[in-house]
């Protein structure tokens, strides 16, 4: 019977699990951020930000039916965007190594190249995701949305 390798299966796996990951559940969490506000009525402590502008908006006399975007929304329009194209980079630079690695043909020159392009990718992506998590927790504790 011949016996299991785990070391060179072990990191198959993790990059498999990776992968699943960044392709699955990260681009959810991404995209699962609102603008709504959702304290529309109490004191201007529990309205937020976004409630105490809504307040000062009605004030001046900006019409809110309108569809136009404030400019902190299309700044996180923005950021969202080049989060989401970032992640897509460096997924298609690790999918990239894998191909190298592949078609390496036992080359250790071209494995080891291989091997820094898929690390290279998967550092990129956790600082990415890194990123994105600073980002997300700043703008809910500065718009105060729960």
């Amino acid at each position: 019977m011949k016996s299991i390798n785990y070391k060179k299966i072990f990191p198959k796996i993790i990059i498999a699990c990776l992968t699943i990951f960044f392709l699955l559940i990260l681009p959810s969490a991404i995209l699962a951020e609102t603008w709504t506000n959702s304290a529309n009525s109490g004191s201007a402590g529990s309205k937020g930000i976004t409630g105490m502008m809504s307040d000062a908006a009605k004030g001046a006399g900006y019409n809110q039916g309108t569809n136009q975007y404030s400019m902190a929304a299309i700044a996180g329009i923005a950021v969202r965007a080049v989060f989401s194209l970032l992640g897509v980079i460096f997924l298609i630079y690790t999918i990239y190594g894998g191909f190298l690695w592949m078609t390496a043909a036992g080359n250790e020159e071209k494995v080891s190249k291989a091997k820094n392009t898929i690390r290279d990718g998967i550092i990129g992506l956790f600082i990415i995701f890194g990123a994105w998590a600073i980002y997300y927790t700043v703008t809910s504790l500065v718009l105060d949305t729960k």
